[in-house]
């Protein structure tokens, strides 16, 4: 039988750029995995350039594959910045600066994969 995970029975993580609701993980599902799923609103960009104290975004280890389930936003990678929209994907490589945020007061809402980047 799957494990049926809805979003109104995880507690989101929330900060200043985003609300994700980690959906599926080791500790939802009750496997040892190394991939994360999940759903994430993006917020409206700060009045700030600095993301997460970086003035071009956040780096982690796991490669990210992000899918816009809707909205209008912007894509930040290694300081050059994507429009995207419903319907778009992207993949962010591991300990790449980056940083996602909406266009409008609306969230931009993902639906997101992490997992680890095992390449150089």
């Amino acid at each position: 039988m799957p494990v049926i995970m809805r979003r109104e029975d995880v507690v989101p993580d929330d900060n200043d750029q985003r609300r994700l609701w980690r959906l599926i993980t080791s500790a939802t599902v009750g496997a040892a995995m190394k991939a994360t799923a999940g759903i994430v609103a993006y917020k409206a960009r700060p009045s700030s350039a600095v993301h997460h104290g970086h003035a071009h975004g956040h780096t982690h280890k796991t490669l990210e594959y992000i899918y816009i389930l809707g909205g209008r936003g912007t894509v930040q990678e290694n300081g050059k910045s994507f429009e995207v929209k419903s319907g778009d994907a992207f993949v962010i490589r591991g300990e790449t600066p980056h940083a996602v945020w909406s266009a409008t007061e609306e969230p931009l809402m993902a639906f997101c994969v992490t997992v680890p980047d095992d390449h150089p």
